[in-house]
C-alpha cells in the first residue's frame, strides 16, 4: 500500500538527520497535498510517530525538480514523464469528472453528449497542472475549444462553481471524500452535483509515489 512505498523514504531520513530528529520530507502536487496525502499522513504517523514529517506543496514541476535536487525525498503527484531520471509507482487512479451547480441545467440530465460540451464555459486549473493537462488532451482529442477561465485552486474553483458561474472538469476525489462515480451524483455537503464523467472517454490521472 502506499503507506508502505512512503517506508521507501525512511532510509534517506535517517541517513542524513541526527538520530533524535529523523525527518521524511515529502512533496505533492496541489490536488494530491489538499486531498489525497493528509489521511496517508496521519496513517504513516500513527505507524512511525518518531518520524517528523514535512510537506511541500506545488505544481507539477516545482514538485519533481524538488525530488531531483533532494530538497524532498519522495512526491505524490501524477505519474512522471517516461524516461527522466525519475520515477514513479501508481496507487490510485483518479477520474475526472465534470461538477455543476445543482441547478445548472446539465445537473438534472443523466448523461451530456461530449459534442455540447464545446458551447459551454469551463472553469480550468492554471498552466501547468497536471489536471489541465489532462483536460487539455481530452478536448484536443474531441475536438472541442470551449470557453475558459482560468483559476488558481481547486477551492477557488468550487466556489465559482457554487456560484454557477461555469462547469468544471475536475478530479473526483475533490468532490465529495467517498465520491461514487454515478452521473448526477448530488454532493450534498459540498453544494455540487456531478454531471458527468470524462474517464470513460479516457480522462482518469494514476497519482503515484515518485522518486
Amino acid at each position: 500500500d502506499v503507506v508502505g512505498l512512503l517506508e521507501q523514504g525512511k532510509q534517506a531520513a535517517r541517513e542524513a538527520a541526527e538520530p533524535s530528529t529523523r525527518l521524511l520530507r515529502l512533496a505533492a502536487v496541489t490536488t494530491a497535498g489538499e486531498y489525497v496525502v493528509p489521511p496517508l499522513l496521519r496513517a504513516f504517523s500513527e505507524l512511525h510517530p518518531g518520524i517528523e514529517l514535512t510537506l511541500e506543496v506545488g505544481n507539477r514541476g516545482r514538485v519533481f525538480q524538488a525530488v531531483l535536487e533532494r530538497t524532498a525525498d519522495l512526491a505524490i503527484s501524477g505519474s512522471p514523464p517516461s524516461g527522466g531520471l525519475l520515477t514513479g509507482r501508481p496507487f490510485l487512479e483518479n477520474e475526472i469528472v465534470l461538477i455543476a451547480a445543482p441547478d445548472h441545467p446539465l445537473a438534472r440530465r443523466r448523461s451530456v453528449p461530449v459534442a455540447e460540451l464545446g458551447a459551454l464555459t469551463w472553469l480550468v486549473r492554471e498552466e501547468r497542472s497536471g489536471t489541465r493537462m489532462l483536460v487539455e488532451d481530452f478536448l484536443a482529442h474531441h475536438d472541442l475549444a470551449p470557453r475558459t477561465v482560468t483559476l488558481g485552486s481547486n477551492g477557488a474553483i468550487k466556489q465559482a462553481v457554487r456560484a454557477g458561474l461555469a462547469l468544471s472538469p475536475t478530479l473526483a476525489g475533490v468532490t465529495t471524500p467517498a465520491v461514487q462515480p454515478l452521473a448526477a451524483r448530488v454532493g450534498i455537503a459540498t453544494g455540487l452535483v456531478m454531471v458527468g464523467e470524462l474517464i470513460g472517454e479516457g480522462a482518469a490521472r494514476e497519482e503515484a509515489v515518485v522518486g
